[in-house]
């Protein structure tokens, strides 16, 4: 679904973009030339989702992807994807998709 106001088209490009890098969504109202509540706003009104909800679901993605077709630990995948730890990603990993990065990877591979 492509969003219809060009601010948050431009927003969901730089994030796809970036999606694995450390990003502010601060830094992205500023690129599209909002101010950091506008943007969430609009971006919420358009897509249906937060901007943060969005880039989560984005990075991970990449590392449902990573999971199932590689054998990279949990350590290098959080770091590829831009994470701080495995931990970390474990837990965002867990709350998200209702299931442990292990777990995932074990019952998704072919």
């Amino acid at each position: 679904m492509k969003p219809r106001d060009a601010a948050i088209d431009e927003a969901v490009r730089y994030i796809n973009e970036r999606a694995c890098q450390s990003i502010s969504m601060q830094s992205v109202a500023s690129l599209v030339g909002l101010s950091h509540s506008k943007f969430t706003r609009k971006f919420q009104k358009e897509l249906g989702i937060s901007p943060v909800k969005y880039w989560t679901g984005i990075r991970l993605h990449k590392v449902r992807q990573m999971l199932v077709e590689t054998d990279d630990s949990l350590e290098t995948i959080a770091e590829k994807c831009g994470y701080q730890n495995a931990f970390y990603l474990s837990r965002v990993f867990s709350k998200e998709m209702g299931i442990n990065p292990s777990c995932y990877r074990s019952t998704h591979r072919v």
